[in-house]
């Protein structure tokens, strides 16, 4: 009896050694993930999806910031002026404009030009030694040289020879003085003169109306008879 026990007991103590020798220790978490094969043939790791969000933010970050569009850029500009037609004092006026944030006076002689039909063809740009003066300088294909125009707007009668040259030049004089002046119009003196052959400022010489309008002076009114 007592050896039956003892088998009993032998026989119980082998079957809880080998269940025991049976459990195996348990494999330790797995940190990285494991690699996926991608359809293009690579790998991704976990790492890949720090770097992908780390570009994505890069990108993100570099993008530029929206700018507002000027309004000096998104609108076209305008200057306004007023050409004055006449002599001897008498003037009608007349709106000029121009796109641009500015009118210069060459810009409103040749507005004067197109809306009377006169020829004012300058030699070069109106020039001035200051702000307080400018000078014209006519071309020799003028209307000043050329005579009487064949063809001129029908609102601007021309009745002599006379008249018509102190036309142009008491309405350019005045049409610079007035938009063109800081203060009162007589602040601003003009000069006109023309060019010789070798392009040298000279007086403006009208042999037919025996007139001289001296180019070292500023001018006043048109000389009369």
């Amino acid at each position: 009896m007592n050896f039956y026990r003892i088998c009993l007991l032998l026989f119980s103590a082998s079957f809880l050694l080998c269940g025991c020798s049976r459990h195996q220790k348990p494999e330790p978490i797995q940190t990285e993930p494991v690699a996926v094969e991608t359809e293009i043939g690579g790998y991704i790791s976990g790492s890949t999806e720090t770097e992908l969000s780390t570009e994505s933010e890069s990108i993100t970050l570099a993008l530029p910031l929206p700018q507002d569009t000027p309004e000096s850029e998104s609108a076209s500009a305008s200057a306004s002026a007023s050409i004055y037609i006449g002599s001897n004092g008498s003037f009608c006026s007349y709106p000029c404009s121009e796109n641009g944030d500015f009118l210069t006076p060459d810009a409103v002689i040749a507005s004067m030009a197109s809306l009377t039909g006169w020829n004012l063809d300058l030699a070069r740009m109106v020039t001035g030694e200051d702000e307080n003066s400018l000078t014209v300088c006519f071309a020799t294909s003028c209307s000043l040289f050329s005579g009487l125009p064949q063809t001129s707007n029908a609102d601007f009668p021309v009745y002599s020879e006379q008249q018509f040259c102190a036309e142009i030049l008491d309405s350019i004089c005045y049409t610079l003085q007035a938009n063109f002046s800081d203060g009162e119009t007589d602040a601003l003196s003009v000069y006109f003169c023309t060019v010789d052959e070798d392009g040298n400022e000279i007086p403006i010489e009208l042999p037919q109306l025996n007139v001289t309008i001296p180019s070292g002076e500023p001018y006043q009114h048109f000389p009369s008879f």
